[in-house]
């Protein structure tokens, strides 16, 4: 018996009245309201928008952020924990004892390692050295670093599950699908540089200047198609392992009723619009409320998410074996955004204009590279917001998910 996570594609699963055509304009109104409602608050606020407001990108920090405080460290630092907690003990959550016919799963074959593992790992080692010695030239490779090494690493994890999976992976068995995750990946990651204007800067980039606006623009749009691809290729990794998935499926059903979910709906688009009127006490809400807004729209419109097997079956496998993809990718990208600059007493030198630090309220103690340590909580939730971001736009632009998606695949 396989017991790694079966997922259907993103086609929607019949309600009555609701046609294909009726669900785009529903995600479209759902998108251009996500956009809109800050932008609004915003100028309530200040009889307008105020000049350079939306600057990109920004090389300096913005509004002095609140200080770290007892109850925000205790409280973030409780809820970290409950989330690793649910990862790592799920039956204290009330999740079942694994049936002994669910824990023994075939392990499939492996295959050889593919010729791009190796072009990957030449590429992202190869930069990462580069970068890690804070050479001054060549200029272009500096210019464009995370291109090759955030890319060559996708490579890197492809090779891996080609190997770990029998010659099946993302970029052998569904390169269209892969493509089409990298261009969807660049609206949403870029959702975010936007948001992060209201909540007045919680990250920023001090070398962007070393090149022209321009450039800078279009290094952000191509480095930012790799998120998403990221988080699927570690996901399609985590699930080379054998029971892994086993130990998440058989937990509590949660399912709630429409006006509740409406509810979590509206708070969610309340605190988001409110974050542009309150940016430090609100700042989190840009990293949940797109989230939550898209999943419950999702599933009240008949899409699949993968929150629906939840309600149906309690398998929580497709939910929690994606949750700490961007964790353990965050931390990488951390560490190497870290490598790639010289720490001195008067502040970081270097030449990388992608490199990014960060000005967060309330965690701003006890730093892991760049990030403060409490901030990668923040990971969690992206990682899911990368799947559901990607179920949203390969509906709206009726893109073929038949392998991510796919029973075939698993």
């Amino acid at each position: 018996m396989s017991t790694t996570p079966t997922l259907p594609t993103v086609t929607p699963i019949t309600t009555p009245g609701l046609t294909t055509q009726k669900r785009a304009l529903a995600i479209i109104g759902i998108l251009l309201a996500l956009l809109a409602g800050p932008y609004i608050t915003l100028y309530c606020k200040y009889g307008g928008i105020p000049d350079k407001f939306f600057n990109f990108p920004a090389t300096t920090a913005g509004d002095t952020k609140p200080a770290p405080t007892l109850f925000m460290t205790v409280g973030i630092s409780v809820v970290f924990l409950v989330v690793i907690a649910l990862l790592l003990f799920p039956r204290l959550f009330g999740f079942k004892k694994v049936p002994p016919i669910a824990k023994a799963a075939k392990k499939k074959a492996h295959a050889h390692l593919p010729v791009w593992f190796f072009v990957g790992l030449v590429l992202s080692a190869g930069t990462l050295v580069f970068t890690s010695l804070h050479l001054r030239s060549p200029v272009w490779l500096n210019d464009w670093a995370l291109l090759p090494l955030w890319w060559g690493f996708i490579l890197v994890m492809d090779g891996l599950v080609f190997y770990r999976n029998a010659g099946r992976s993302l970029g052998a068995t569904a390169t269209t699908e892969l493509i089409a995750m990298g261009v969807l990946s660049v609206s949403g990651w870029l959702i975010f540089e936007y948001f992060n204007f209201f909540i007045r800067l919680n990250w920023y980039y001090p070398f962007a200047a070393l090149i022209s606006h321009d450039k800078f623009l279009i290094y952000a749009v191509l480095g930012s198609s790799a998120f998403i691809p990221m988080a699927f290729e570690w996901y399609q990794f985590l699930c080379t392992f054998p029971g892994l998935s086993a130990k998440y499926m058989f937990g509590p059903k949660v399912s709630w009723p429409a006006w509740v979910r409406i509810g979590i709906m509206a708070l969610a688009f309340i605190g988001l619009v409110a974050s542009s009127w309150f940016p430090d006490q609100l700042f989190f809400m840009v990293w949940l409320s797109p989230l939550i807004i898209l999943a419950i729209a999702l599933g009240m419109l008949g899409i699949w998410t993968p929150f629906i097997s939840i309600k149906e079956r309690g398998d929580w496998s497709f939910l929690l074996i994606f949750t700490p993809t961007f964790l353990f990718q965050g931390f990488l990208l951390e560490g190497a955004n870290w490598l790639g600059v010289q720490h001195l007493a008067g502040g970081p030198k270097g030449y990388n204009p992608g490199y990014w630090t960060y000005c967060i309220p309330y965690v701003n103690q006890v730093h892991l590279f760049e990030m403060p340590l409490l901030g990668y909580l923040g990971y969690f939730p992206f990682s899911v917001y990368c799947w559901i971001w990607f179920i949203a736009m390969a509906f709206l632009m009726d893109i073929p998910t038949t392998f991510s998606l796919s029973e075939e695949y698993k």
